[in-house]
This record gives structure tokens, C-alpha cells and sequence, in this order.
């Protein structure tokens, strides 16, 4: 069986083991808050990189209770909407600071 799921969201706030996404439902136009789960290596980058209110897409799998682990996280914009050229970290990769 499949299990994919690629997520294109706004990063609003950190969690413990990952990072939370605002995402507007197509239909309803209502908010969707998707916690997504990220290893240690990636959430550092995360932190180091990205700031609240960034546009970013997220490549994972979901696991029990909905929630989506990330595998690779893309940074596409901006909070100020410039674009960021599409830097990506994917777990056991390091990125050059």
C-alpha cells in the first residue's frame, strides 16, 4: 500500500518533535493546522532557515492519528512573499550555512 502525502502550507509555530502548517481547505476555505513530525537533523534546519509565516511544502508519509512525518521539506517563499529559491532538506543531508 501507498503511503505518501506531499502538503503545501504556511509554517506558523514549532512543536516539540516537528513543525505545525496552516493550510486553507479548497472547498471550505476554513484553516487547517497540520502538525508535522520532522527528525532532529531537519528541525534544526528548520530552525536555522525558515521563519515563521514561510510558505513551505513538506514530503512524508502519514502515521496514526493523522499525523505527517516529514521526509523533505522544501522552503518556496517568504514571509515578505520574496522568493526563496526552493532550498530543500531532506533527512541525512546537511546544509552549508
Amino acid at each position: 500500500m501507498l503511503n505518501q502525502a506531499i502538503v503545501v502550507g504556511r509554517f506558523v509555530r514549532y512543536e516539540d518533535d516537528g513543525i505545525v502548517l496552516k493550510v486553507q481547505a479548497k472547498e471550505t476555505y476554513e484553516d487547517w493546522y497540520i502538525p508535522v513530525k520532522v527528525s532532529h537533523s531537519i528541525l534544526t534546519n528548520i530552525r536555522a532557515y525558515c521563519t515563521i509565516g514561510d510558505i513551505v511544502g513538506v514530503k512524508g508519509h502519514l502515521e496514526h492519528n493523522n499525523v505527517l512525518v516529514g521526509e523533505k521539506i522544501t522552503f518556496l517563499s517568504s514571509k515578505g512573499g520574496e522568493y526563496n529559491d526552493s532550498s530543500s532538506i531532506q533527512e541525512g543531508t546537511e546544509t552549508e550555512g
